[in-house]
């Protein structure tokens, strides 16, 4: 598998981004991955990473957390987003014939996230569970 990397401009900023290509499965991944934004780097905002991260993987406001998953395993589609020490990783994939789907998705799920009372409330639930069991 061959990888390159290129550079694009957006806002002055050069953004590296890499292709790799295997045409072994027709399969499809991509992700965008944003440095400087784990739990190290953000030392003023603490858990804002994380927290970003929980609320994106509950869906669009328009369909909810279970209706965006029904639509996404339906087509299988995966889109999730996850935090590393110093990177948050927003990542869709599926076969190729739904790469179109899964970009309209994608783009719903930045557009439209479910950002609720209910949903901020079940990410904090779960959240200080998670601190309480370590």
């Amino acid at each position: 598998m061959a990888a390159t990397v290129e550079n694009i401009k957006v806002n002055g900023l050069d953004i590296p981004v890499i292709f790799e290509q295997d045409k072994r499965l027709p399969l499809v991944t991509m992700q965008f991955v944003f440095k400087n934004s784990g739990s190290i780097a953000d030392t003023t905002k603490a858990g804002l990473a994380k927290f970003s991260a929980k609320v994106m993987n509950e869906g669009t406001k328009e369909l909810g957390s279970s209706a965006f998953a029904e639509v996404l395993e339906s087509k299988a589609i995966h889109i999730a987003t996850s935090t590393g020490r110093e990177t948050l990783v927003m990542e869709a994939g599926c076969l190729k014939e739904e790469f179109d789907n899964a970009l309209k998705y994608f783009d719903s799920l930045l557009k439209d996230p479910n950002i609720t009372e209910d949903v901020v409330s079940k990410v904090k639930t779960d959240t200080l569970g998670s601190l309480a069991r370590k």
